[in-house]
């Protein structure tokens, strides 16, 4: 993370024009929670969206234990704005399909409906972008 944003590409990117970021906000603590706040930007060809999200430390936690074990992985945050759905497609490659639900930024419902982008990655390049997102803890 370069003090800021945390940026996951499309293998292709190039052509498709195709990312995630996450924009580091600021930080609060509230007795022994802590919470991080981010700005998304989703990026498809000439697209570009804008949401907010918090990432809250229960969630770092979990992303420091995540492992792409099985054919179908998915992580799920507090906020349910936000979902990954993992696809193995072979030993160092992954489909990665990032939701942001549409419910709960128009009606303040959870819909499980809304954008959805593929980035296909490496499992390399994958780990990368959640370590890099767990490195936040150090920046506060």
């Amino acid at each position: 993370m370069n003090q800021r944003n945390c940026t996951l590409q499309d293998d292709l990117y190039i052509e498709s024009q195709t990312s995630l970021t996450f924009e580091f906000l600021k930080v609060n603590k509230e007795d022994a929670l802590t919470i991080y706040d981010f700005k998304i930007i989703v990026s498809f060809e000439n697209a570009h969206f804008h949401t907010d999200f918090s990432l809250f430390d229960m969630d770092i936690e979990n992303l420091k234990k995540f492992k792409c074990r099985s054919r179908l992985s998915e992580i799920y945050f507090l906020e349910p704005d936000l979902t990954f759905t993992i696809i193995k497609r072979n030993r160092h490659d992954l489909t990665v399909f990032v939701t942001l639900d549409s419910g709960l930024r128009h009606s303040n419902c959870v819909s499980e409906s809304g954008c959805t982008i593929k980035l296909n990655v490496t499992k390399k390049t994958f780990y990368q972008f959640l370590n890099e997102l767990i490195k936040i803890e150090q920046h506060v």
